[in-house]
């Protein structure tokens, strides 16, 4: 599992030749088979450990706790229906953010989703709207649903 403060962006290598970076050593295959073999068998899951400040309860012990919610970056079949969704909803908020959190807010020791259903998604709109944004921001960067990505899904 990853956490927020396991991705470190920071450390860049120079690369020999002086133009940039490193270039990553590549993982050599005999053919297509092998390497679709060998991307089949990989764990490309992606999560983040999220706070919600916006969440607390008070412990027996009297100390308020932050709720956390394991966010898990979405599958690629996942992303096609949310970018679907988007253009079917005119890229109405209201719709997405709540979907977004339905797609990707996990248990953090059960990894299962939080809210299975589309049908939670009336009462997740009565929840702090920051908490759904949070979820909601996160799951779109670690899935990559950037802001240059969602404008050319508007185009489309």
């Amino acid at each position: 599992m990853t956490t927020d403060t396991d991705i470190d962006t920071t450390q860049e290598q120079p690369s020999p030749n002086g133009t940039g970076l490193e270039p990553p050593d590549y993982v050599e295959t005999e053919d297509e088979a092998e390497l679709r073999a060998l991307i089949e068998g990989l764990d490309d899951t992606y999560e983040v450990l999220l706070d919600i400040p916006e969440w607390k309860k008070r412990g027996p012990d009297g100390k308020e706790r932050v709720v956390q919610v394991l966010v898990r970056a979405l599958t690629a079949e996942e992303r096609l229906d949310y970018a679907k969704l988007s253009q079917q909803s005119q890229f109405d908020m209201k719709k997405l953010f709540p979907e977004l959190a339905i797609l990707s807010a996990r248990h953090p020791k059960t990894k299962k989703l939080i809210w299975p259903s589309a049908a939670d998604r009336a009462s997740l709109l009565k929840k702090h709207g920051m908490a759904i944004e949070r979820i909601a921001t996160l799951a779109m960067s670690i899935s990559g649903l950037s802001n240059s990505s969602m404008a050319g899904i508007r185009k489309n």
